[in-house]
């Protein structure tokens, strides 16, 4: 089952006409299912489509956990997954199918929470950066149809900055590194997965630089893992993860660490690597985030 999600493609990945006709149908499953109340449809992935005030339509999946119900007034906390580089934008899958979710939460080893991939915006061919302002807003504000509110109203998830966390691969993996060191106090944990962008490095350092006590004083758990295999690192000699944890030590700021053995620049070998402890690094890192929703941040 886990290798049809390897190269992170989802059900919709060929035009043909009969996967088109299922996404519609998912989609307007999905439209009809968040208009609904006293419904549980979780333990599975939907379609999302939201209109925001800054970015305008935004693509992307959520998963609910198994116990999921529009009904009451439970918030479920939220992690908000940064999709990749064109091509295959959708890794959500691939780091975390729905099958390994569900055993996960069911087994106790994570509580229930929702996750939201987001897709990158593409401006004239290219690909728009997470950094940008209109990202900065959609993630991090609070305003009525921005992504917080509207995971809250339709999602019931993500009820404040202490229940919401940041994760993403490759090109997300320097999105998460931005928000959490530009906002550290609007995310409770962050792990940037295979950061390569060197072309980034000065641009965020200057911002924990300036940040530094704040990110610091948050108490924002951070982690970074790169693959000891990754093509983008041994061919083409991007660094970008080892020297942000080079330059974190230097200036204090708490974080993990971790080059994973044998592990290339794939999303789905990352989150299935077997760490030397014992645990699956995929199911360790939702532990990580699960910590900092337990704890009560000042």
């Amino acid at each position: 089952m886990h290798g049809s999600h390897r190269n992170g493609r989802g059900f919709c990945h060929k035009d043909t006409p009969e996967r088109i006709a299922l996404c519609l149908a998912v989609f307007f499953l999905f439209v009809g299912f968040l208009s609904c109340t006293g419904s549980s449809e979780g333990g599975r992935y939907y379609l999302l489509n939201l209109t925001s005030p800054s970015r305008g339509p935004v693509e992307g999946r959520v998963y609910l956990p198994p116990d999921w119900s529009g009904e009451g007034g439970v918030l479920y906390p939220l992690l908000v997954y940064l999709g990749g580089r064109p091509g295959d934008p959708s890794v959500l899958e691939a780091a975390f199918p729905a099958d390994s979710l569900n055993g996960w939460i069911g087994s106790g080893e994570v509580p229930p929470f929702v996750i939201v991939e987001v897709t990158f915006a593409v401006i004239e061919g290219d690909p728009e950066h997470w950094s940008s302002k209109r990202n900065e807003a959609f993630l991090t504000s609070d305003e009525t149809g921005e992504l917080r509110s509207y995971c809250q109203e339709h999602l019931k998830a993500g009820p404040g900055p202490d229940a919401i966390s940041i994760q993403g691969f490759s090109f997300g993996a320097r999105g998460v590194l931005h928000h959490a060191l530009r906002f550290p106090d609007r995310f409770a944990s962050a792990v940037s997965s295979a950061f390569v962008s060197d072309y980034a490095l000065e641009e965020e350092q200057a911002i924990a630089l300036e940040n530094r006590d704040a990110i610091v004083e948050s108490g924002i758990l951070i982690r970074l893992a790169i693959g000891s295999e990754d093509e983008w690192v041994t061919g083409r000699g991007r660094r970008a993860s080892f020297l942000v944890h080079e330059f974190f030590d230097a200036q204090g700021i708490p974080h993990e660490f971790q080059v994973l053995q044998g592990v290339g620049h794939d999303v789905y070998e990352i989150s299935f690597h077997k760490r030397p402890e014992g645990g699956l690094n995929g199911l360790e890192e939702l532990k990580f985030h699960a910590a900092a929703w337990r704890r009560t941040r000042g």
